[in-house]
């Protein structure tokens, strides 16, 4: 008899515990999705999902990082404080212009909107050299100065200059590239270009630092 009142008891303990995870699960699912421009009008330690371009990283002593997003559609952010969970930290496998979902609680609002989450509850939705765009990166740039990135566009040379610009699908925006001995072959083709934002003082303009081009997927 006492047996049977004890497997019942586990039983009973275990139900409680499977009821708890499905709820809790359950929650984490129905996180409403709330863009980052709009995170200052929430309630503090609601539990929300958001999406946004990654701009920095740190990693620190106690191997949690600290993310900043970008909303992509205007100058919003918000800084994401991702502890160690079972899968591996962002740092090993986001970069920079990547977009990013993330599910965690809130915190800081409304001065400085902070999601507290755990590395697997964050995912990468878009990689940059499908996102990042020299609109954004103009726009924002000192949030990108300084970072190795990936971004596409399409790459023109300048035969008598041999100066090198990155348009934009449009034709109307573009960068300034700097890199000894642009391969021809890729003058008037969309490329990915891999390399750091730079901003030069002197003349006031931005560049980037090219490290390496790749023709870009068709």
């Amino acid at each position: 008899m006492a047996c049977q009142v004890a497997r019942e008891r586990v039983l009973a303990f275990t139900f409680v515990i499977l009821l708890s995870m499905i709820a809790l699960l359950g929650g984490h699912a129905n996180a409403p999705m709330v863009p980052i421009r709009q995170l200052h009008s929430m309630d503090q330690y609601s539990e929300v999902r958001i999406e946004g371009m990654l701009v920095d990283l740190w990693v620190r002593d106690d191997g949690s990082e600290l993310l900043v997003l970008l909303d992509p559609s205007g100058a919003a952010t918000a800084k994401v404080v991702c502890a160690c969970g079972v899968t591996e930290q962002p740092s090993s496998l986001v970069g920079v212009g990547d977009i990013l979902r993330v599910r965690g609680e809130l915190a800081g609002v409304p001065a400085s909107p902070t999601i507290y989450s755990q590395s697997d509850w964050i995912t990468v939705i878009k990689t940059a050299e499908n996102v990042l765009s020299i609109t954004v990166l103009s726009r924002n740039w000192p949030l990108f100065q300084g970072d190795r990135l990936d971004i596409t566009g399409v790459l023109v040379l300048d035969d008598i200059s041999s100066s090198a610009r990155l348009f934009d699908s449009s034709g109307k925006r573009s960068i300034a590239l700097r890199c000894d001995g642009f391969p021809g072959r890729f003058t008037g083709s969309e490329v990915i270009i891999t390399g750091i934002l730079r901003f030069d003082s002197y003349d006031m303009s931005l560049f980037i630092e090219v490290e390496s081009i790749s023709e870009a997927p068709r």
